[in-house]
This record gives structure tokens, sequence and C-alpha cells, in this order.
């Protein structure tokens, strides 16, 4: 009784740890990206979404000052681990002008968990530019 009861733990034991996540470390840069500028007046999300040629952008999506807005991106697709650049922008009529970000020289990082920018740009208020450097879009 004693070895049947020492062997339905063992296999309790080994079971249980197999079913254990290893680590939440992540295996791609699929999934869903934000960033939001220093002020909060401009915040993008996209999705990356993998496919034979690179990653494809896909449901991006903008708010202005508080007031989302349909989008577009440009690339469509984005080589890894670097990429040239990303430009979001509003593509629609409630945001009255065309706002967007353009992101410059993107590198995804090792661990998929951050894409390091070295410059930004976007439009807030309207006809203003404002530039910003050394910026990290995240995992949303």
């Amino acid at each position: 009784m004693k070895l049947l009861s020492l062997c339905i733990v063992l296999v309790s034991a080994v079971a249980f740890s197999s079913c254990k996540k290893d680590d939440d470390g992540l295996s791609s840069a699929e999934g869903k990206w934000t960033y939001t500028t220093p002020d909060g007046k401009i915040k993008v999300e996209f999705d990356l979404v993998k496919t034979t040629d690179g990653l494809n952008v896909q449901n991006p999506k903008i708010t202005v000052d508080g007031t989302p807005g349909e989008t577009v991106s440009i690339p469509d697709k984005i080589t890894t681990p670097t990429f040239p650049s990303l430009k979001i922008s509003a593509n629609d009529a409630k945001l009255v002008q065309p706002y967007y970000i353009l992101f410059t020289t993107g590198k995804i990082s090792s661990d998929f968990t951050q894409i390091e920018v070295s410059s930004a740009e976007y439009t807030f208020p309207w006809g203003t530019i404002k530039k910003l450097s050394s910026i990290m879009i995240v995992r949303a």
C-alpha cells in the first residue's frame, strides 16, 4: 500500500511539473504593440503578424488627444529585426486633420518585448511637428 501511495505521489509530481509553463519568454515579434507620446496627445496601437517575407502591420489605431480614429500605416510590412520607418496616420473625418506619428530606424529587441526607435516625429496640435529621440514601443 505504501508503495502504491508513493507511486501516485511521484506520478502526480511529474505530471504537474510537465504542465507548468516554462517561462513567459516571447519567441517572436508577433503580437500587439503600443506607444504613447510623452505629452499623452498621440497614442498608437498595432499588431505585428508573421508572413513569409517579414511582419505585416495590421489593425493600426490612433488616438489623438483622447479621440480614437481610423488609420493607415506605411509600410504594411516590416523586416526583422530592423526597419527603416513606420508611419501611422489618421484617416478619419472625426479627427479633422491628418495627424500622424513617424518612427524612424526601429529595431526589435532580441527578447521581443520592445522596439527601440532612434527618432520619431508627430503632429500635435495640428500644424506643429514635435520630434522625439530614443523611444521605446512596447508590447500592449
